[in-house]
This record gives C-alpha cells, structure tokens and sequence, in this order.
C-alpha cells in the first residue's frame, strides 16, 4: 500500500513534467519561426512595443490610427482615419471596407494653409519590422489625391524608409527610376519643405493608384536584419490645396506585390487547317494574383488572400483588327493578332504592327 501511495504522486509529477516541457517545446518552436505573429487591430489598440517580424498587411478598417505613428507640423491636424461616409476625400475604399488613412484628419474642403511658405509637412510612419531572416522586402499601397491642381507641382508626397528604426531616413526611387511603379509624377517647385524632390504631386481623384516596389533590400536599402519602418511625407505650400493625400491597403513583405508577378496565361490552341482566310477565335484566360486585406479587424501576419480575372478576346484574321480586355488586377491590356502569339502591351504603348494602342487605366 505504501508503494501504491508513492507511485501515484510521482506518476502525476511526471504526467505535469511533460506538459511543461511539451508546452516549452511548442514555444520554442513559435520563437524559431517568425512568420506567425497576429496582432489583431482594434478601436482600442494601442502602438506595438516590440518589433513584428512578420509580414505587414493593413486597410485601417478601425477608428484609431495606431499602431501608426503620425507627425510633423501639429498646425496641420496631421494623419488621421477617414472613411467613405465623409463629405471630402475618396468616396469608395481602394479595395474593400470603407477606411483608410489620410491628411487632412478630419473632414473638410482644402488641407489647412500656413498663409506663408514653406507651408506645412506631416507624416504618417509604419510600426517597426524585424526583418531577420528575410531573403527580399517589397512593399505595396494604394493612395488617392486632390492637391493644388491636377498636374501641378507645388503640394506632393513621397515615401521613405528607415532601416534603423526611425534614425535615418531615405527616400524610395528618389531618383524616379522605377523602384517604385508607378513612379512619383515630377519634380516639387520648391515652395514647401520637400524642396524639389521627386513626388507624387498630380492629383488622382476620383481615382485610388496602386503602387509596388521593387526588391528594395537587393537594391540596398535595407539589409536582413535590419528593423525598418516605412514612412508616406505629405508637404503643401502656402496657398490654397485640395481634399487632401490618403492611403490605403498597405503591404510590407519579403513577397512581391501582385503587381511584380507575372500573370499565368493559357490560349486555347487553333486546329491545324490549310485554310489561311477564315476568321479564327482565341479565348486567353489571364490568372493574376490579387491582395484583399481582411476585415473588420486587420491582422499583421503571413497571410494573403488571392483572387484570379480572366479575359477573354477575339481576333479576326481577315482584317487584323483585334479586341482587347484589360485585366483589372495588373492594369495591362491582351491584345492578339496571330495564332500562338501573344502580346502584352503596357499602358500608352503601341502594338507592333498594329493600329490598336494598348490601353490601361488605374485599379
């Protein structure tokens, strides 16, 4: 009786000791692989403390701006959540959900002004991300615009990323040279405090742009290891503006955007025939990749969802004339003009040895 009694508080011991080691075991196991943090965003969420070191996904379906961070010239009201209920700004979401972050703040008709130069600047910058151990970093956003005028230079915006934590700053594609596509629209004139840097300066209202990087860590703006943060500069001269800079859907990953991928594209094939004068038909289904941020909450985490868009299109032989269907998620047009040969064309460019202009509009 008395071994019984001994063995049965050292079989619970043991039964608890394996918990705990299988339990320390499975977090051990969680530290070594980074890319499954969630941090789920709330009305209520406070700035993270600590680094992700996951990939970055956010629509700013939620009331505050955090786990942003959001300053410059306080005058200016700053960066704040805006929606689509909203008198001024974007009256639809660039993808889903009806928020998105913006300047100005709240809702009125023109960004503050200074009355004199160099005007306001206010920015709004990402939470910090680790991204040890990872082999490329892009980053993606949609923005929309109503500046000064349509295509005018004086109130602009820019990207920057630090890849110290916020202790350096360094322009994205300060050079306008495609790290970013589209890149920034022309040079600033030198009336605000973005001096003449290149910017996204044109307005695109009533229109949301979708813009992606290139590999920014291959072209040495960050390396491995590094905790970075990314940051969207918005500066306006002294005179009157426009409804204001937002931006929504924002993708910080070691993936490439959508947009870099290259779309699957299948044809079916034409019957071998002698017959060289009638019309013949292709049917091109084009599948490309497209990121739906979540909602209601956002989650920062190594999840995307994907999505797929098929065009379909007709060419005559007989006359060489072709239809053309743009694809949505890429923004390029499909056009064919011989069997087995297809040509993708992107925006404002010509068709070889075709009357037909590839056409493209924003997302």
């Amino acid at each position: 009786m008395k071994d019984k009694r001994l063995r049965f508080p050292i079989a619970v011991a043991a039964l608890l000791l394996m918990v705990a080691v299988g339990y320390t075991a499975e977090v051990e196991n969680q530290q070594a692989n980074p890319r499954i943090i969630h941090v789920e965003l709330s009305p209520e969420s406070a700035p993270a403390s600590y680094p992700m070191r996951a990939e970055f996904v956010d629509s700013f379906e939620r009331a505050g701006i955090a786990p942003w961070t959001t300053g410059g010239d306080a005058a200016s009201g700053l960066w704040g959540i805006r929606d689509t209920t909203n008198t001024y700004g974007p009256q639809a979401p660039a993808w889903d959900g009806y928020r998105y972050a913006g300047h100005p703040s709240t809702d009125i008709p023109e960004y503050p002004s200074p009355g004199s130069n160099p005007g306001y600047l206010t920015w709004i910058a990402s939470p910090t991300i680790d991204i040890t151990g990872w082999p490329a970093l892009y980053i993606s956003f949609s923005y929309w615009s109503d500046l000064e005028g349509a295509m005018t230079n004086f109130d602009g915006a820019i990207v920057q990323i630090s890849p110290n934590n916020g202790t350096t700053w360094l322009q994205v594609d300060s050079n306008a040279v495609g790290h970013l596509n589209p890149t920034y629209d022309a040079h600033l004139a030198n009336t605000g405090q973005l001096g003449t840097r290149w910017a996204y300066c044109y307005s695109t209202n009533p229109d949301w742009v979708t813009v992606s990087s290139q590999d920014l860590m291959a072209l040495g703006y960050v390396a491995a290891g590094n905790q970075i943060k990314v940051r969207v500069n918005f500066a306006y001269d002294a005179l009157s503006g426009g409804q204001g800079f937002f931006i929504d859907d924002v993708y910080i990953g070691d993936a490439p955007p959508p947009d870099l991928q290259p779309p699957v594209i299948a044809h079916t094939p034409l019957l071998d025939t002698p017959d060289t004068l009638s019309n013949y038909t292709v049917t091109t289904t084009i599948t490309s990749r497209t990121m739906r941020p979540r909602s209601p909450t956002r989650e920062m985490d190594a999840s995307r969802a994907s999505d797929s868009s098929t065009s379909a299109l007709t060419a005559d032989s007989s006359t060489g004339s072709s239809s053309c269907s743009r694809d949505r998620a890429r923004s390029i047009s499909v056009c064919i003009r011989q069997p087995d040969r297809v040509l993708l064309a992107p925006s404002s460019t010509r068709l070889p040895g075709s009357n037909h202009r590839a056409t493209s509009g924003r997302p």
